[in-house]
């Protein structure tokens, strides 16, 4: 766990209530009530060493190990594991 006393822990969930987790490198979601789902709770810092007016924020993921960035695709914006 991150040890920031400004760290705030969530699991997020998409619009059917499935959470974030990962297996192996692979970002998925599931069922957190299921036996092979394991929710992770990320952790939310700002970041302050971008426009602030734009709310910037670093996603950590495993502890603070990882993080997850938001990148452009041709589909539109989607997490990504880093």
């Amino acid at each position: 766990m991150c040890s920031l006393p400004m760290a705030r822990y969530y699991i997020i969930k998409d619009a059917d209530q499935k959470a974030l987790y990962l297996r192996g490198d692979q970002l998925l979601v599931g069922d957190p009530s299921a036996d092979n789902c394991c929710a992770e709770k990320i952790c939310i810092l700002p970041n302050r060493g971008l426009d602030r007016t734009k709310v910037p924020i670093f996603l950590g993921i495993q502890g603070g190990r990882r993080c997850l960035a938001c990148v452009e695709t041709g589909e539109g914006p989607t997490l990504q594991l880093e």
